[in-house]
């Protein structure tokens, strides 16, 4: 106990930040009016190439080296070399075909997991029914000049035009939110590597969001996370009221309203890099930076600084510094130091950066906003539901030579400690941890402290076995999966319930998402048996059930009527008395049953060929085996399989090759079984 509680107030700090280092998807800046910004060398650049017409939507994406990827207005999709992607046209909602007016409305976002495969969500103009939808580009498809290979599906009914979106806690996963419209519900939809989760996290928050100025104005409000995560800024138009709320990055959720006030008219925003403050344009006042936390405001500019010209939009950039476009201007408005408060954060004028000529701009590009966010330490992380195994990988910016993890309950047990750079743990129980990472390079510590909470694991046949019913019986089997902490269900029909009523034949499917966001799939087939086995029979010798059967390729044993045995072989040895049974079974066919024998004694009462006279000679045998009896008889030969070899009255000699078989006499009304071997 006390090395953790050592280890919590050494920990208590939050990790520090190295030398600002850009993430290169967000080198290249594509948007509206042909315009463009290169942050690649040393000072930015303006960027050729843009097709971006008039749209108060846009988002660019680049590749690991930073070279352009794709950019889109949320109507169309261009990619490296400036062209529409193949079957992109009309991806998004245009207002006409050449304009879209859904605010901040198309996100670019990177697959977690698959480096061929990029996504972009786009939302319906002014509240109208086409929501927010996802479509699939593959990079490498069509000579490497890209394809969309599964357009516009659909997430929601109406919401507010902009979309935002963050990392999940795990460093892996993407959140992506969006407002209901014309209420109070945000709504996080978790990217995956196995796709969109399409049941979001729904959260009852804030101010309620009215159409008191009409539809479209409802609408059009603004959003953005901070680099970190852990803020959400809303921006309601039509309420003139700012929000800003505490974001769960682990299940999703929205908590605590850290700032609500009714302002000027505000049209955009952008956070920090240190995440303490936030920036807001107001469109009559000015720009205005307020710290999160106490929400003491500065003016830090007035409109006459840009000659009563509007700052439209404005955007962390990845060398962290803020940047807005003017209208009508190609000067570009920069804060250079936005973690600090006050008139210290050192806003100008950059002159003449964008071409001539251009202007009338409504956008920046959309990022996921963890792009933004450079931490000198953290580490990523994966769940296997199945077992509760985590696998961790740390990365840093400080050179660590040293690496230290320690896992353990809020109670203080320790339960782990590791020296790697990457680790896979197994939890040995459910409920919260804290899972902290220190990175060491001598001279400094840097930590990181994420609380992960384990659920109970899941069965990976959690809906049941595959079934098959008799040739004529009715279907109605209710397929159940687990009900305890589960986000939601997808069944093979789009359907959302715990439970499916099966009432025909086929295959039905079931993908859970877990509270932890997990997804995990069973199948279950039900098909009906082929009406096509013989019935068995069965006999005793000795203290040994036998019976033989030339279809089936396993046998199901019952004493009692109830199951016994299972053999692949067609006997059981006794050993205790009563009613026995056996079924015939093979795959997809009816299991047919045997009469019932009965056994009331075991070993003395057992018959054995010399209370006939009868005689089998020799056993072993090379190969021909002689039979001497005094009275009639039916003899059936079966192999050790149980397939019937013969079956003749009263032989007195039998060739065989060689194999064990079972000699079953039929006499008197007795039947009395003898295992010959030729050899």
């Amino acid at each position: 106990m006390r090395l953790i509680i050592t280890l919590i107030f050494f920990f208590s700090w939050a990790n520090s930040y190295s030398q600002y280092k850009p993430n290169k998807a967000t080198l290249k800046w594509y948007f509206p009016k042909n315009a463009g910004l290169d942050f690649s060398g040393d000072t930015v650049k303006f960027l050729n190439g843009s097709q971006i017409g008039m749209s108060e939507s846009c988002s660019s994406l680049s590749d690991s080296d930073g070279n352009i990827l794709f950019y889109t207005d949320g109507i169309k999709l261009w990619n490296k070399f400036n062209n529409i992607v193949k079957n992109s046209n009309n991806i998004g909602f245009g207002f006409g075909n050449t304009l879209n007016t859904s605010s901040q409305g198309a996100i670019l976002l990177k697959h977690p997991d698959n480096d061929s495969l990029v996504f972009l969500f786009c939302s319906d103009y002014q509240g109208r029914s086409g929501g927010l939808t996802y479509s699939i580009i593959n990079i490498h498809a069509n000579n490497d000049s890209a394809e969309v290979i599964e357009k516009k599906v659909k997430l929601t009914n109406e919401i507010n035009e902009p979309i935002t979106a963050v990392n999940h806690q795990n460093g892996r996963d993407i959140w992506i939110v969006c407002h209901g419209f014309k209420n109070d519900y945000l709504q996080a939809f978790l990217l995956t590597k196995y796709g969109v989760t399409k049941c979001p996290v729904s959260t009852q928050i804030g101010t309620l969001h009215t159409g008191q100025f009409g539809s479209g104005t409802s609408a059009q409000v603004g959003m953005k996370f901070s680099p970190n995560g852990k803020y959400i800024v809303t921006e309601q138009r039509a309420q003139w009221r700012n929000e800003v709320f505490r974001f769960n990055q682990e299940n999703g959720l929205f908590y605590d309203t850290v700032y609500s006030k009714e302002v000027d008219l505000c049209a955009f925003t952008s956070f920090s890099p240190n995440n303490k403050l936030l920036y807001f344009v107001y469109v009559d006042t000015g720009l205005v930076q307020m710290e999160i936390e106490t929400g003491k405001r500065f003016f830090i500019y007035k409109p006459p600084l840009l000659q009563n010209q509007s700052l439209v939009e404005i955007q962390l950039g990845p060398d962290g510094k803020i940047y807005g476009v003017i209208d009508q201007s190609r000067d570009i408005l920069v804060i250079n130091k936005p973690d600090v408060p006050g008139i210290g954060c050192d806003i100008q004028l950059k002159k003449n950066i964008l071409s001539a000529g251009l202007g009338g701009y409504q956008a920046l590009p959309n990022f996921n906003q963890s792009y933004f966010y450079t931490p000198s330490s953290d580490y990523q992380y994966e769940m296997n539901c199945y077992n509760n195994t985590i696998s961790f990988k740390a990365y840093d910016t400080i050179n660590a030579t040293g690496y230290s993890w320690n896992i353990y309950k809020p109670n203080g047990n320790l339960e782990a400690s590791y020296s790697n750079k990457q680790i896979n743990h197994a939890f040995a129980d459910t409920g919260i941890y804290n899972v902290v990472f220190v990175a060491d390079n001598g001279s400094m510590k840097d930590t990181v402290i994420k609380s992960i909470r384990l659920y109970n694991k899941i069965s990976k046949n959690f809906i049941g076995k595959d079934t098959i019913y008799a040739h004529n019986a009715m279907i109605n089997q209710t397929l159940k999966a687990p009900t305890k902490n589960i986000h939601c269900y997808q069944w093979q029909d789009n359907s959302g319930f715990s439970t499916f009523t099966a009432d025909t034949t086929g295959t039905y499917v079931c993908k859970i998402t877990t509270a932890a966001f997990c997804e995990v799939w069973d199948t279950i087939v039900i098909r009906r048996c082929i009406n096509s086995l013989l019935e068995p029979s069965i006999y005793r010798s000795h203290d040994t059930l036998f019976t033989y059967h030339q279809q089936a390729d396993s046998f199901v044993w019952f004493r009692n009527n109830t199951p016994y045995r299972i053999s692949k072989t067609p006997f059981i040895k006794l050993t205790d008395t009563g009613t026995y049974r056996v079924e015939a079974a093979k795959k997809y066919h009816c299991n047919r049953s045997s009469i019932n024998w009965a056994v009331n004694k075991l070993s003395l009462t057992s018959l054995q060929l010399s209370d006939f006279n009868i005689k089998i000679y020799p056993n072993p045998s090379n190969e021909t085996v002689f039979i001497n009896a005094d009275r009639n008889y039916l003899l059936q030969i079966t192999d050790i399989s149980g397939k019937v070899i013969l079956k003749q009255d009263n032989p007195v000699q039998i060739s065989l090759p060689k194999g064990v078989y079972f000699f079953i006499f039929e006499v008197d009304g007795y039947r009395v079984a003898e295992k010959v071997v030729i050899f």
